[in-house]
Formats: C-alpha cells, structure tokens, sequence
C-alpha cells in the first residue's frame, strides 16, 4: 500500500511543466508583446528651474501661397520677388527671395497670425498683402495679386532752378494692416523694415554697406501701416516713384543719402510732373 502511494505521488510531480523553478504555468504574455520585450521609454520632458516641468513647444507650421502677375509680367521668362511676414506678435521674417515661379512654399514659420507681403525690387508692382492664420503643425496657403503701379515722375531743383541729383525721393502710402493684423492690440515692439535696392535690383538692410550707393529704397512700418518706396533723382533732378495708386495725395520727402531731409511735400499724383524745390545752399 505504502509502495502504490510513492509511486502515484511521484508520477504526478512529472507532468509539471518545466521552465518555471515553482513548476507553475506562467501567465500568459500581454497582447502584440512577448515576454522579452520591453515597453518604450516615454519621451522625456523639458525640464526648467529647480526641476520644473517645461510647456512643450509649438510645432512650426508651413506657408503655401501662389502669386497672380499682370499679364505683362506673366510672360516674362525671367523675374524675381520677395516675400515677407510679419507677426501679430511684433516679429518679421524675410526677404525670402523666389524667382522664376508664380508659387513659393515657406516652411519652419511659428504659428499665429502673420501678414504676407509681396514686393517686387525690379519691377513697377504693388505691394499687396494678406493676413492668415499659421496653424500649429499644419499649412496655410495666400494668394497675392500685384497690380501694376502708377508711376510718378517728377524732378528736384534748388531755389534758383539748378538740378539736384543724388537725392532720394521717397513716397509713403497708408495701408490698413495694422487694423487686421492686430485685432487683440498692438505688442509693445514692433519690427519694421528698411531695405535699399541695388542697382542690380537686389535688396539689402539699410546701411549694411556704406561705400554703395543704392538707386532706391523700400520701408515697411506695419504698427502704424505705412509703406514706404523711394528712388533717387539722376544727374538732371529727375525721379520715378512708384505708387499703388494716382487717386489719393501721397506724401514725399527729398533727403540726402546721409538721411537729411531736405523737404517734405504732399503733391496730387493726378496732377502730373511734380516739381520739388529745395533748398540747397
């Protein structure tokens, strides 16, 4: 009877599963995971001062826009503009240039309300703009369309009729940006732009090189919504300036290349030749 006992005990300890030193079934591995697999280490969080935890930041957005040139300009083979951005939050972004194409794609930009301007530095077009909404993570797109300016020409003299040339003759036009772009009020600092144009039509910060004499120059002052385009007058006092339109009186004013200024007047562009006088000792 002893024997029989041993005997049945012992054949009942060898069907344990082997594997497991308590001789138990081990559990049954997690869904889509085996055993030897471990899970994925979170990713770690900005940390700040004394430890604390960090927001994380803003993913950058991107901007697809499409220009729609005047006719004359469409057909040219060759041609080029830039584009800038500013932000409901005071910042500026740009020249970005383009050239050869009707549409341009800007990545990296921080989300929020942004202004997109266009401006062509060797062309006679307007600068127009358009405000958007640069999503977080995502794309906005703008559509721009420059129109052909009108052109004022003119000339600078002194009191006694002599020509002046190697002056600036600089027009400001009043745009409503400031109004769409800031709905929630203006940022205590605004970024603004001046620029001078080469006479190879290319564009550079104003004062980044002193020994060159710029033909023209372009400024943008978006918190109090004036642009700002200039040209210099030629040997005879002649000028050309650019202007988006003849039906409003613009304001000009005559300056030295040092940044004197000479004169201040507002003409009528309808009325045709403008003749400035100086007075230049």
């Amino acid at each position: 009877m002893a024997l029989s006992l041993f005997l049945f005990l012992r054949g009942r300890s060898g069907d344990r599963p082997a594997g497991r030193p308590d001789g138990g079934v081990p559990p049954p591995a997690a869904p889509g995971r085996t055993e030897r697999e471990s899970p994925a280490p979170a990713a770690p969080l900005p940390i700040g001062p004394a430890g604390s935890v960090l927001p994380a930041r803003p993913r950058p957005g991107s901007l697809r826009g499409s220009v729609i040139f005047p006719r004359a300009v469409g057909r040219q083979r060759s041609f080029s503009y830039q584009i800038y951005i500013f932000g409901a939050d005071g910042t500026s972004d740009g020249p970005r240039p383009v050239a050869n194409s009707d549409r341009f794609e800007l990545a990296d930009l921080p989300a929020g309300r942004k202004a997109v301007l266009f401006f062509s530095p060797s062309g006679f077009l307007t600068c127009p703009y358009q405000i958007v909404e640069i999503p977080e993570g995502g794309e906005a797109e703008v559509i721009l369309r420059p129109q052909a300016c009108h052109v004022l020409e003119g000339k600078v003299v002194a009191a006694d009729g002599t020509p002046v040339g190697g002056v600036f003759v600089t027009a400001t036009e009043i745009v409503p940006l400031p109004l769409e772009l800031y709905p929630g009020g203006k940022p205590a600092f605004i970024a603004g732009l001046e620029s001078t144009l080469g006479s190879s039509g290319g564009t550079r910060p104003a004062g980044a090189n002193p020994a060159e004499v710029p033909v023209g120059v372009f400024k943008v002052s978006p918190g109090d919504g004036l642009i700002s385009r200039g040209a210099i007058t030629d040997a005879l006092g002649r000028f050309s300036v650019p202007l988006s339109t003849d039906e409003v009186p613009v304001p000009l004013s005559v300056s030295r290349l040092t940044g004197g200024v000479l004169k201040e007047e507002v003409v009528v562009p309808k009325a045709g030749f403008a003749r400035l006088i100086v007075p230049i000792p």
